[in-house]
């Protein structure tokens, strides 16, 4: 019998009836790799005796709109199963990781933990949420993993980089939380450069080589023709999208209220550096507008705003930001044949919806600087 989670309203109140067990037979959807120590880290399996599905899915939790409370809930029964190790180490454990990274579907398993974990939700800014975490003793997986044939074809292909795997499995179908767990437990790339990679690092590491790939596939496209204004909201993440006439170019801003502000951009020759300021979901948010102008075979500055709002308490990931960007970007609000009109209509958006005033953001702007810098050349 599946538990019916859209009867549940407290993520405290389900942990607190669903003890975990030490010893237990259930199902592992993906691994995860720590970063604390590294190179000397601990890796694991998170895995679960209870009966939810979609318990590793973003794509389906924003296709069904699940709420926030429903995805904690499917989060906190994850075990971290997890297992002290160096990057670079080859065990009967990693090996396992690796099958659980690669199955298309959550892998069949039987676990031994040391002692049975006290239960709780662990949050993170870049993947989603996962129960508590517990020292493996003993793991088995009971069943073959479902395997793809394009992933097992990247993984035994040693001599394939990850920067052009990446993009070609993408374009085969396989999305990006798949390949940045597949590169996590070192399924990609050149034989001596496999290693345990931290998911946080896995999960930027996709989106920015994604990104850079479809950037080279829209550099020579021509550019949109008019102002074009998105706006949505998911989970309380408000974006506001101006994209603009000209070549690709890309600016994130994110706030909660528009005093102090995180800001990072691109011009058209791309970012030599991390992005410091706005960090992994940068490269979601700049992925999913490539994916937009890769669609319509146009190019564009791409001015992007994410207001944070109160309901929004506990980070679920960076997904949501990837997510909540394709989702605004197919709700065009309306176009302005110039940008005057186009401003105007950004500050009103963010006055009348969110009661904060954007100039300073704006002021700052270096892609509304490439459009004066256009409007000042036009004129001479």
């Amino acid at each position: 019998m599946r538990t019916n989670i859209s009867k549940i309203t407290s993520t405290d109140s389900y942990i607190q009836a669903k003890p975990f067990p030490k010893e237990f037979f259930g199902k592992a959807p993906a691994p995860f790799i720590g970063r604390a120590g590294y190179p000397n880290i601990f890796a694991g399996m998170l895995a679960t005796n209870k009966p939810l599905l979609d318990m590793d899915n973003p794509k389906e939790w924003a296709k069904k709109s699940l709420t926030q409370e429903h995805i904690k809930i499917l989060r906190s029964s994850l075990v971290n199963s997890r297992f002290k190790t160096t990057v670079h180490s080859k065990t009967k454990f990693s090996e396992q990781i690796e099958d659980i990274a690669m199955a298309s579907k959550a892998v069949d398993m039987e676990i031994l933990l040391r002692k049975s974990p006290k239960a709780n939700l662990v949050s993170d800014p870049y993947s989603p949420p996962r129960g508590p975490a517990a020292d493996l003793v003993k793991s088995q997986i009971t069943q073959n993993p479902k395997i793809i044939n394009h992933v097992q074809k990247a993984y035994d292909d040693v001599d394939l980089k990850a920067t052009q795997a990446i993009p070609e499995l993408y374009k085969k179908g396989i999305n990006e939380h798949q390949l940045s767990q597949v590169l996590s437990v070192g399924g990609l790339g050149i034989k001596a450069s496999r290693k345990l990679v931290p998911t946080r690092w896995s999960i930027t590491a996709t989106d920015d080589t994604l990104g850079k790939a479809i950037h080279e596939q829209i550099k020579d496209n021509p550019s949109i023709n008019d102002f074009e204004l998105y706006y949505n909201s998911y989970f309380d993440n408000n974006y506001i999208l101006l994209l603009l006439p000209g070549v690709w170019s890309f600016e994130l801003f994110e706030t909660t209220d528009a005093q102090k502000f995180a800001q990072d951009f691109e011009y058209s020759n791309g970012r030599t550096s991390y992005a410091h300021s706005c960090t992994g979901g940068y490269y979601t948010v700049r992925l999913a507008a490539l994916e937009h102008l890769k669609d319509r075979k146009r190019q564009a500055n791409v001015l992007a705003i994410r207001i944070i709002g109160p309901n929004y308490p506990t980070s679920l990931g960076v997904w949501v930001t990837r997510e909540a960007t394709r989702m605004a970007l197919l709700r065009q609000i309306t176009t302005y044949t110039n940008f005057p009109q186009a401003k105007e209509a950004v500050e009103r958006i963010c006055k009348l919806k969110f009661k904060l005033n954007p100039i300073n953001m704006l002021n700052e702007s270096k892609i509304l600087d490439l459009q004066k810098q256009s409007s000042l050349q036009s004129f001479f």
